[in-house]
């Protein structure tokens, strides 16, 4: 894998699938975080070590600047950057 596009998706009200349910899990940040530190600390979640090659892939974000509230786009776009989203893969 080389690439991860973290998204949070879309609420299931918006799909074909009316009795799909929430899961809350993780965000898109915190998915960011997560995959950071699996690739830079080559961490779990659980904090257990990555055993054999570590991960090596581009964290990918989206953005909707045009979401609604507007004045909070700017800050999660922050957010997303500051978690590791828009950072160079290892070499």
């Amino acid at each position: 894998m080389r690439n991860v596009l973290c998204l949070t998706g879309d609420h299931q009200s918006f799909g074909n699938h009316p009795t799909a349910k929430n899961v809350h899990d993780l965000d898109s940040v915190q998915l960011i975080q997560m995959l950071k530190k699996l690739r830079e600390e080559q961490t779990f979640q659980c904090g257990d070590k990555v055993k054999g090659v570590s991960p090596r892939f581009f964290i990918g974000a989206a953005s909707n600047p045009f979401g609604d509230p507007f004045e909070f786009r700017p800050f999660r776009l922050a957010k997303k950057a500051a978690a590791g989203a828009i950072s160079s893969r290892p070499s």
